[in-house]
């Protein structure tokens, strides 16, 4: 996700998130718009999708080291 306007992307990837579809096009919306929030260090917010995608993908190790961190007992 190189180049353009972060902040349309994020909304863009919020409406994305929000539209009915099948399973794996939703997780990747929802694992793309947590990317984004990790990169722009908005931490509360990429913990709570993170929350929401280890549900579903409990091995996933980026996840889990994400949510295991130090940090995220004080996201909590």
């Amino acid at each position: 996700m190189g180049g353009g306007n972060r902040k349309r992307a994020l909304i863009d990837l919020r409406e994305a998130v929000g539209i009915e579809s099948d399973f794996f096009t939703h997780a990747e919306a929802e694992f793309a718009l947590w990317n984004m929030h990790v990169r722009d260090r908005d931490m509360t917010q990429a913990t709570e999708i993170a929350r929401r995608l280890v549900h579903d993908f409990p091995d996933n190790p980026e996840l889990a080291a994400f949510l295991s961190a130090p940090e995220a007992s004080a996201r909590r």
